[in-house]
């Protein structure tokens, strides 16, 4: 049986048994930096209202935030607000997920 390799696999103390643990645990890690870091971008108060003049991570939170509230919107009805919390933390998770997988393969 061959061995794929896999980013993790670097890490001490992960072998080929438990690299889906290891890939969740740092796309887990990888999304709470990115997160805090866009929540600090956004700002409170008069800064958080006015929307990114350039390319920023400010603006890519402000794309991101729209975008599953508008999702939500359209698939659930205006009550469907409530539940972009939800939504967002699953598909941005899958997502992730689905681009490291990618990015981990070889040829």
């Amino acid at each position: 049986m061959a061995v794929h390799f896999n980013w993790t696999q670097m890490i001490p103390g992960v072998d080929h048994h438990n690299t889906h643990v290891a890939t969740a645990a740092v796309v887990t890690g990888c999304l709470i930096l990115f997160c805090s870091m866009g929540r600090l971008a956004l700002g409170n108060g008069e800064k958080a209202v006015i929307p990114a003049g350039k390319f920023s991570i400010k603006g890519i939170f402000e794309f991101l935030i729209e975008l599953y509230v508008g999702l939500c919107e359209t698939v659930l009805g205006k009550n469907g607000r409530k539940y972009v919390p939800l939504f967002a933390s699953v598909f941005t998770f899958i997502l992730v997920n689905l681009i490291y997988i990618i990015f981990s393969c070889r040829s």
